[in-house]
């Protein structure tokens, strides 16, 4: 049984305007993207295999 935990994501525009994501509470867990959208989903990934590993 899979269970859902719910993490604060920080997401931040760069100036080069990609969308940067890191999770606070999971330490150098983090991804980007060009959108916010795809930040999202790409730090959704970086999550289950950073609670695979760790």
């Amino acid at each position: 049984m899979m269970k859902t935990l719910v993490l604060k994501v920080t997401l931040t525009e760069e100036a080069d305007g990609r969308w940067s994501a890191s999770i606070p509470v999971l330490p150098g867990c983090s991804s980007w993207g060009y959108t916010k959208q795809e930040a999202l989903e790409n730090i959704k990934d970086a999550a289950e295999i950073y609670m695979k590993i760790c």
